[in-house]
């Protein structure tokens, strides 16, 4: 039997050695029988690379958080469009190499980026390749927490400079995201039994000397 996760940490400097996909924990100073740490070393992966896109035409590609604020509407579909225009407008008068990206990779073939005011989706629904999410639109009002993969020649700080009048203005927000990938995902889980009282400095601890991290 095993007690339920009471905690994960992954710190993604490294990956398991050469040809180990799992290691052992194990202590005889506890007692503890011989239990597992899974790493998955592909999300490891993923949370490092770099936005690498093909036939861009920008200096620098990255993924940045962006929340918008959409205020009570009879038709928040509507206004949600007004504001990504709105935005993107004004991003354009920042670069206008700026280039918006479909936001997942497997759509970048199939739907063209966004390089001018004219490629701008008619439509709200033409809007969603280009977000993380554009949920919920709630006709109360709501706060949209999505990102988007945008492409621009202009230094990112100078970009995240010129555009904060427009977010604090009404009361959005825009950075760079930590994590350059499209998903994050926790990739390390701790499985022990249920006689052993660990806590979780100790298991961090094991943790680390199985697998180095």
């Amino acid at each position: 039997m095993y007690l339920p996760l009471i905690g994960t940490t992954a710190k993604p400097k490294s990956v398991l050695k050469a040809g180990k996909n799992w290691a052992e924990v194990a202590t005889t100073e506890t007692g503890a029988s011989v239990r597992s740490v899974r790493v998955d070393e592909s999300v490891l992966k993923a949370k490092l690379r770099q936005v690498k896109i093909t036939g861009s035409r920008n200096k620098t590609n990255k993924f940045y958080s962006l929340t918008l604020s959409i205020p009570p509407s009879t038709d928040p579909a509507t206004k949600f469009s007004e504001i990504a225009s709105d935005f993107v407008t004004n991003m354009f008068s920042l670069d206008e190499t700026t280039t918006f990206y479909p936001y997942q990779a497997k759509n970048r073939d199939k739907k063209k980026a966004i390089k001018s005011t004219d490629d701008m989706p008619k439509s709200a629904g033409g809007w969603n390749p280009y977000f993380e999410r554009m949920f919920p639109l709630k006709k109360e009002g709501a706060k949209i927490y999505t990102g988007m993969v945008i492409g621009h020649d202009e230094d990112t700080d100078d970009l995240k400079d010129g555009i904060t009048w427009w977010t604090m203005s009404n009361d959005h927000y825009f950075k760079e995201k930590e994590v350059q990938a499209e998903k994050v995902v926790d990739c390390v889980w701790f499985a022990y039994s249920r006689s052993v009282k660990l806590g979780t400095s100790k298991l961090y601890r094991l943790a680390n000397q199985a697998t180095g991290l």
